[in-house]
């Protein structure tokens, strides 16, 4: 071992002192490794660390390396209720599916040492035996081999540092190839490690900055703003926060201009009964890998999640030499996840169905945006071609949602393997039809159908929160709650609609949509 220790780290960049008051923590950071924000939601993990991509490709590694730092208090928390957020987010798939099966969480011990941490946080891990290190700053030091369960090409490492109050275990993994380096590096970066009690952050020059511009919800700004990363940057709008890691300026004006356009026409679409005082941070990554880094589900372009108040999605590049296809397939993300974001807090804690709720969302991201005015919405190119291949073709691998069937799909039922692409192209579809075709805009019923959805739905909820004898619900309350304003919206929206002449009529209307040359 001590050999081992002995021997030079190979970090190509070199090393620089990491200090961070607000944690209590100073290290050296190999310059080969680039801070990765932690999501606001992140219980354990305060600092997050990935090993920078070669630029080459037959020189990129097959595992990202990477650090991370956690705080492991050694006073279990006050058991605390958990209010369901209503809205199920891409990266909530598999929890959405496990609740339709019925299945319950095992009551856990709680995680006060890093025997539970390994435990329960690093589950897929098998950590090896103790190896006593030097004590640092008071802290008694342990280093942990580490084994991934199902993938022996998978290896890591963990390091202790424990006193009487708290462990802060530092652990990462690589190819096991990259082992033996990675694990020099890791070795050297804490070599010198010093813990000392964590320090209050100063906020008052960014209270005199939001003293000064009168944006709403200055303390979420402020929040949000302390806890940025080195290569990340922050700008406002009106109703947005966008913190970015792309170099791309001309991408952050568009995005600042065209976010608050589109707001509009969700307002106008879908009327808040009061005023929306929430300001929802816009993540923008530099890469699709930052973005899976950061926690971006795989398979998707972008999310919302309502229990960080994020938004957040990549700069997508050119396809080829086709220029401005980037921003075309930024906006086509933005324009969507920005519907889930406004109408969380337009209707409250409740999703409304998927095929409304993706349908929508897709709607707008057909929308064109000239002098700061939504001019038209037009197709979701996305889309459209699978759709009109389903509808047309009857293929087996794509089949055609019943209408009875997708209107009552539960997030897991939308977003199931095999089923979830169809689903998505035919709830834009669907809004798209409702909304555009001239039999639909010419029928007293089906004209109806999506304002006296979305108003029933709002209603309901609103009646049903304002109700409850106690002022705030239970989980189980809120689930039947949610439940109920969903099947009165669904049940008021189409009572007197024929649901199979309605399908034939969005089939017709869907099989003469011209594509875009």
């Amino acid at each position: 071992m001590a050999m081992l220790l002995a021997m030079p780290a190979i970090a190509q960049g070199g090393y620089s002192s990491e200090k961070h008051p607000e944690f209590g923590i100073e290290f050296s950071r190999a310059r080969d490794y680039n801070a990765v924000p932690v999501q606001p939601s992140e219980e354990w993990t305060f600092l997050f660390y990935a090993e920078k991509e070669a630029h080459r490709v037959e020189k990129r590694k097959r595992f990202r390396p990477e650090l991370r730092f956690a705080l492991i208090d050694h006073t279990p928390p006050p058991v605390e209720e958990v209010k369901s957020d209503g809205i199920v987010t891409l990266d909530d798939e598999e929890r959405a599916a496990d609740k339709e099966k019925g299945e319950d969480e095992e009551t856990l011990p709680p995680i006060t040492n890093f025997e539970t941490f390994s435990d329960q946080i690093l589950s897929q891990w098998i950590a090896g035996k103790p190896v006593p290190m030097k004590e640092r700053t008071g802290f008694e030091a342990f280093e942990y081999e580490l084994r991934h369960k199902s993938n022996s090409e998978f290896v890591g490492a963990a390091f202790t540092y424990s006193n009487e109050d708290k462990t802060i275990a530092v652990y990462g993994w690589c190819a096991i190839e990259d082992l033996d380096d990675q694990r020099k590096i890791w070795r050297k970066m804490l070599k010198k490690v010093k813990f000392y009690e964590p320090e209050k952050a100063d906020t008052s020059k960014l209270e005199r900055y939001y003293a000064r511009r009168k944006f709403k919800n200055p303390e979420y700004r402020i929040r949000v703003r302390e806890q940025l990363v080195k290569g990340w940057e922050a700008e406002d709008t009106e109703n947005y926060l966008l913190v970015f890691s792309t170099k791309d300026e001309p991408l952050i004006r568009l995005i600042k201009s065209e976010l608050e356009s589109i707001r509009k026409e969700y307002e106008k679409l879908f009327p808040p009964k009061r005023e929306i005082t929430a300001v929802s941070t816009v993540r923008i990554c530099k890469d699709e890998e930052e973005y899976f880094k950061y926690g971006g589900p795989r398979g998707s372009g972008g999310y919302w999640s309502a229990a960080t108040e994020e938004l957040v999605f990549f700069d997508y590049q050119d396809n080829g030499e086709e220029r401005g296809t980037g921003k075309d397939n930024t906006r086509v993300v933005l324009y969507h996840e920005a519907f889930h974001q406004y109408i969380y807090y337009t209707v409250g804690k409740v999703a409304p169905h998927s095929w409304f709720n993706e349908g929508t969302g897709d709607y707008f991201s057909g929308a064109v945006i000239k002098g700061g005015k939504v001019i038209k919405i037009g197709l979701n190119t996305w889309r459209l071609g699978l759709i009109q291949y389903a509808v047309m073709e009857g293929d087996i691998r794509y089949p055609v949602q019943s209408f009875d069937n997708i209107l009552n799909y539960s997030q897991a039922e939308f977003y199931s393997p095999g089923r979830v692409g169809i689903c998505y192209a035919q709830a834009w579809s669907m809004i798209y039809f409702l909304r555009k075709s001239k039999v639909v805009k010419k029928h007293p019923v089906w004209s109806q159908i999506l304002g006296t959805y979305f108003d029933t739905l709002q209603r309901t909820f609103s009646e049903s929160m304002k109700a409850l004898p106690s002022g705030e619900p239970t989980d189980a309350e809120l689930e039947i709650i949610k439940l109920k304003a969903r099947e009165a919206a669904l049940d008021n929206a189409f009572s007197d609609v024929d649901l199979f002449e309605l399908e034939d009529a969005w089939r017709e209307f869907v099989s003469e949509i011209k594509p875009p040359r």
